[in-house]
């Protein structure tokens, strides 16, 4: 049960407009669409591997 827990809780917090997804934009913006999507797979394996 903690893990499913864990696993909603973590979706709310990404999906949400917050620094990530903000900084994610601003990537896709300046370097462009292929940079933003790198830069999504860094943060999302980050997120997926954090304690």
């Amino acid at each position: 049960m903690p893990l499913i827990f864990g696993f909603i809780s973590a979706a709310i917090g990404i999906a949400l407009p917050g620094l990530i997804n903000m900084t994610a934009a601003k990537v896709s913006i300046r370097d462009g669409r292929e940079r933003a999507m790198l830069f999504i797979s860094g943060a999302v394996i980050i997120i997926f591997f954090k304690p």
